[in-house]
């Protein structure tokens, strides 16, 4: 391999950079944009939930009851009357849930017993249901301390401590994922759409005309768009660090290290789908069919892994994004050193590895 032609081609592709405009904006500024977007907006705390309340006691007890669901912030009490009219309003999703009183709820409790509460829920939305379901456990406890009186006193108690994220932040979950999810996105799209937008204007078969070795041409094509995904990588975690406070507890040489071969294996795969697509077009679909979908869906960022079907879990570790997701949560919120991140450390590197592999063997049929 040549270095003089490598450092020509990457020194030829820097100049198609410069005078671009809309691919240095695309590659450091919609990054940022995307992280701060989807940061400010996605929440996994759900807040406000809207319920309808049944009260058929008409009770002190009934009342200091509903006051509970007052005072937390996150339900709202958008209706109170009928079952009927309540039933008609979750049908309408006007409310997600209902809660009934019976009449002998103060009753029951002056008599130290424990008075049976329906809580109606609109099964069709889990993703309020789950957590409307934990907030509700939490004033069980509170009504149980405050309404009904019982000499039973546990021996056991348990104290939850939750560690590496003691409130529990969910930007502390969502911001690092997110910077996997859009460095990936826009790193695949850089070289599919760029590389193929040469095939389209004849300019990648003047290139492919001169004695070239496939390596020197794809690293050359790779090593501009690296440096410019790092310095991406840079304003995102600027972005995370004092936009939205989140912690970097791990060590930064191997942040950057992890970042570079994350870049470089999804920058390899956008090569590879500009070999075989060679259209714009057909490059955008591929790019969005082998790198956004798996990335947003398959990579832990939404839906955990374990949770996945055993077929799954093995297909994930093929994805660059997996093990990177991996390595960013690990350090920036654990103080965490080599043995806690060396296996996806070797994973990106294989993959790495394989994926320029598979851009030089197109390459070579190409130049054949």
């Amino acid at each position: 391999m040549n270095l003089g032609r490598m450092r020509a081609i990457a020194f030829k592709e820097a100049t198609h950079i410069r005078r671009d405009p809309f691919t240095l904006i695309m590659a450091i500024i919609m990054p940022v944009f995307l992280v701060v977007l989807f940061g400010l907006a996605l929440d996994l705390d759900v807040k406000n939930i809207k319920i309808g309340i049944d009260d058929r006691d008409q009770s002190y007890s009934s009342r200091r009851l509903i006051s509970l669901f007052h005072e937390s912030r996150s339900f709202i009490i958008a209706k109170q009357g009928h079952w009927s009219d309540a039933e008609r309003e979750i049908r309408d999703e006007n409310i997600s849930a209902i809660l009934v009183i019976p009449h002998d709820f103060e009753k029951k409790i002056k008599k130290g017993e424990a008075p049976l509460i329906q809580f109606v829920a609109d099964g069709s939305d889990n993703a309020i249901l789950g957590p409307a379901l934990s907030y509700l456990y939490g004033i069980q406890l509170q009504m149980r301390q405050q309404l009904i009186e019982t000499s039973f006193q546990p021996k056991v108690k348990i104290e939850t401590r939750y560690l590496y994220n003691g409130e529990l932040k969910s930007s502390y979950f969502i911001v690092p994922g997110l910077m996997s999810v859009v460095l990936a996105i826009v790193s695949i799209l850089l070289t599919a759409l760029t590389i193929s937008r040469e095939w389209e204007n004849g300019s990648m078969e003047l290139l492919l005309s001169t004695p070239t070795n496939p390596l020197e041409l794809i690293l050359g094509k790779i090593l501009p768009y690296s440096i410019i995904g790092m310095l991406a990588v840079l304003l995102v975690y600027l972005t995370a660090r004092l936009g939205f406070d989140i912690p970097f507890r791990g060590n930064h040489l191997f942040f950057l290290l992890a970042c570079f071969l994350f870049l470089t294996a999804y920058l390899a795969q956008g090569t590879v789908i500009s070999i075989v697509a060679r259209s714009q077009a057909v490059a955008m679909q591929m790019a969005m069919v082998s790198g956004f979908l798996p990335t947003m869906l398959l990579s832990g960022f939404i839906f955990s892994i374990s949770s996945m079907p055993p077929f799954f879990q093995y297909f994930t570790m093929i994805l660059p994004a997996r093990w990177f997701l991996q390595i960013v949560r690990t350090l920036f919120l654990k103080e965490a050193g080599f043995m806690e991140i060396w296996s996806p450390l070797l994973a990106l590197l294989l993959i790495n590895l394989v994926l320029v592999n598979v851009a030089r063997k197109k390459f070579k049929r190409t130049l054949e």
